[in-house]
């Protein structure tokens, strides 16, 4: 039986690509680090869940750890924990929140990766790494500015790493979502959401389920360094 790590998997996008994953038989292991009571009520569900700060190096170390130990082989990581402002003027980000940003999902998406590959370069040297970006990594947004450079810096890995790794059987991606119904996106009003939808040609807003349908896509098409954008069930593309 493969297995599947899905960081911040506890809720959101994360949970149901895990519920994806489960269902088409992984074994799944969920990292969370704010979701405590989600995690503890996903171990009833079948899930193998283990705490970690994926933006601190000794948290990652430990959590690999614990999966080597329980599980023979690591198939697929998923690098879906992030963090982003609230929309804000470039001027009004602090240091600190460039900070708080770059370092889950930039140093996140670093360190998860670096343990992974080598675990699967040592078991086999087969496996999937996917990790979760955003359209604003590849247009920019405004008042977005650095959650924008985040999610970029996540696509020019994705393709670096692709082509170091090319001579490998680890294929490497990231996919885009357009909106998504999720926490992180809580705070836009109706009407945000609305201009956005409107101003893409757009019907209604992606949901968790709808990413989750294409990440197993692209486990089974697995493109070498692709960065796949979906803004729609109907409308997903390459940059």
């Amino acid at each position: 039986m493969k297995t599947a790590l899905i960081t911040g998997g506890a809720r959101g996008i994360g949970i149901a690509v895990a519920e994806k994953l489960k269902n088409a038989g992984y074994n799944v292991v969920i990292s969370y680090h704010s979701s405590t009571e989600k995690a503890k009520a996903l171990q009833d569900k079948g899930f193998y869940t283990v705490y970690a700060d994926v933006s601190n190096a000794s948290d990652v170390k430990k959590m690999f750890g614990e999966i080597e130990r329980r599980f023979p082989r690591l198939d697929v990581l998923i690098n879906n924990a992030g963090v982003a402002l609230k929309q804000k003027l470039f001027l009004d980000v602090s240091a600190e929140e460039f900070d708080d940003v770059f370092n889950v999902d930039v140093k996140g998406v670093f360190l998860c990766t670096k343990e992974a590959v080598g675990y699967m370069l040592k078991t086999g040297g087969t496996g999937d790494v996917i990790s979760v970006s955003s359209i604003w990594g590849g247009e920019g947004a405004s008042c977005e500015v650095v959650y924008s450079a985040a999610k970029g810096a996540v696509n020019i890995f994705t393709r670096a790493l692709s082509k170091e790794l090319a001579e490998t059987d680890i294929c490497v991606q990231a996919i885009a979502p357009a909106l998504v119904e999720t926490d992180m996106n809580a705070h836009l009003s109706e009407d945000d959401k609305k201009a956005f939808l409107n101003e893409r040609g757009l019907k209604v807003p992606l949901y968790p389920e709808d990413v989750a349908d294409a990440v197993l896509k692209l486990l089974q098409t697995r493109k070498n360094g692709a960065v796949t954008v979906i803004e729609a069930k109907d409308k997903i593309y390459e940059i």
